[in-house]
């Protein structure tokens, strides 16, 4: 049991420890943070493609089907390509698609806190405020795709260190309600 804790323990530490740092990089340097996952992507599925082929040779060596591991190797080292090639392309269409499910979830919160206004004699101001707030933040992403790319990123790197900082709270809390000796 104890080196259950004990496991659970380090776990939290070490998530915590990642999660703080690499919250801060997104947050304080979102563009690099970008680009930088982009190449490790890009990386992992040339890696990938290239492993898949190297299978499909030591498979053919043996007779075995390696038509599969050429074709999954094809895939990765195509999709690497497209990946670091088309990167740029590919997020700035993420803002308008987000902006759009935004708008429409918006919108519905706002059709149905109306029809609540007839139903139920409740305070509906939190629904409109919560509707009337999810329409703004979907207008700003659809009004300024790349300035709220780079927030979106800060805000995520943001959330990132909250969650490292609640987990090492939770240890501390742990801490002292399971002493471990």
């Amino acid at each position: 049991m104890i080196d259950v804790i004990k496991k659970i323990r380090t776990h939290l530490i070490i998530n915590s420890i990642i999660f703080i740092v690499l919250g801060l990089f997104i947050a304080i340097k979102p563009v690099l943070a970008y680009e930088f996952t982009v190449n490790i992507v890009s990386a992992y599925f040339l890696i990938m493609g290239f492993i898949a082929i190297v299978t499909g040779f030591n498979e053919k060596k043996y007779n075995r089907g390696y038509v599969g591991s050429f074709a999954l190797g094809a895939l990765y080292i195509v999709a690497a390509i497209l990946i670091y090639t088309l990167a740029d392309q590919i997020i700035k269409i993420v803002p308008y698609l987000l902006g759009i499910i935004i708008l429409v979830v918006g919108i519905s919160h706002l059709v149905n806190a109306l029809s609540l206004r007839t139903m139920f004699p409740i305070n509906k101001m939190p629904f409109y405020i919560y509707s009337i707030l999810l329409i703004v933040v979907a207008l700003f992403l659809l009004m300024r795709p790349m300035s709220s790319l780079v927030t979106l990123f800060q805000v995520y790197g943001v959330s990132l260190v909250v969650i490292g900082v609640i987990d090492l709270g939770l240890l501390m809390y742990l801490k002292k309600k399971i002493v471990i000796k």
